[in-house]
C-alpha cells in the first residue's frame, strides 16, 4: 500500500466484494481471511479503529472456517 491507505482500502473492498460474487468453493487466491486482514491493516493505519476491528474479526472468522490446513492455522495465529 505504500502509505496510500485510503486507496488500498477502496481497492480491497472492491476485490472482497468481487470475490464474494463468485460464490466459488475453490480455495484460490489469498482468501477472505487474508483480504480482510489487509483491509483491517489499511483501516488501522488511517486510525479508523472500529472498522479495523470489524475487518480483523471477519478475518479471524474466515480463517477459523478453513483452519484444517497448516497455512490457515499459521494465518490465524498471525492475525
Amino acid at each position: 500500500m505504500q502509505r496510500r491507505f485510503k486507496e488500498g482500502e477502496n481497492y480491497l473492498k472492491k476485490v472482497i466484494a468481487g470475490f464474494a460474487t463468485l460464490a466459488s468453493e475453490e480455495d484460490a487466491g489469498p482468501g477472505d481471511g487474508v483480504m480482510y486482514t489487509w483491509l483491517g491493516e489499511a483501516q488501522f493505519r488511517m486510525k479508523n479503529y472500529p472498522l479495523a476491528l470489524q475487518s480483523f474479526q471477519k478475518a479471524i472468522t474466515a480463517l477459523e472456517s478453513g483452519a484444517q490446513y497448516d497455512d490457515s492455522r499459521t494465518g490465524l495465529i498471525t492475525d
